[in-house]
């Protein structure tokens, strides 16, 4: 399965960046860049996967039973009905995210899990509370949720994770001419529901600032 996985996820080296697809102005007046993902397939056998709250357990398991068992039970379905691609829907990173695009939880916790070549498709991603989490301050750590770091994980990852922005939409179409359209929204920071606060917009990054809440 390793040799497999090293085989597979050189497909994906040359991680594809998305670039935005236009600009509109919000109410407060500012410009914000959108994100739209459109694909037309060749085939109207269509698939996809939505799948949430997999994320595992920090360091030093970085799985436990419950995400290991329904990753396999995952790719058993894949193999029999292939998905285009995966949404993931929040919750990647128990308890508290990641801390950078070097984390070992991306090995660990994600590209070594769900590591069939059926799983080798873009994964589309909504990040929950637990992504953002900070720890409690009695807690002998710094650690924290840095979903920054899952969206520039898109741009250096192996390429399967695409997650341009904290919002954007993907479109599907297939060869008899249906249309799948998913909205990808960041509900955490909107709803400021996570137990450090919304995160602070990170300021290397000029477009974060239109996230401020």
């Amino acid at each position: 399965m390793r040799i497999f996985l090293k085989a597979a996820l050189s497909l994906f080296a040359s991680s594809e960046v998305i670039s935005p697809t236009g600009i509109f102005t919000d109410s407060a007046g500012l410009e914000r860049e959108t994100f739209n993902i459109v694909k037309t397939l060749e085939t109207d056998d269509f698939h996809f996967v939505v799948i949430g709250d997999w994320g595992g357990r920090p360091a030093p398991f970085y799985t436990s039973p419950l995400q290991v068992s329904g990753a396999i039970a995952l790719m058993k379905y894949a193999k029999i009905n292939k998905p285009e691609y995966v949404v993931s829907i929040g919750d990647h990173f128990y308890f508290n995210g990641i801390e950078s695009v070097q984390d070992r939880r991306w090995d660990m916790t994600f590209e070594n899990v769900y590591d069939s070549e059926e799983m080798m498709v873009p994964w589309y991603p909504a990040m929950g509370n637990h992504d953002w989490d900070k720890l409690p301050e009695d807690t002998e750590s710094d650690r924290l949720g840095n979903g920054w770091a899952q969206i520039e994980y898109s741009a250096h990852g192996t390429g399967r994770w695409t997650h341009p922005d904290l919002f954007f939409t993907t479109e599907y179409t297939t060869a008899d001419g249906a249309v799948v359209k998913t909205i990808i929204i960041d509900t955490p920071t909107l709803t400021g529901v996570y137990s450090g606060g919304p995160p602070l917009p990170d300021r290397d990054d000029p477009r974060s600032t239109l996230y401020e809440i």
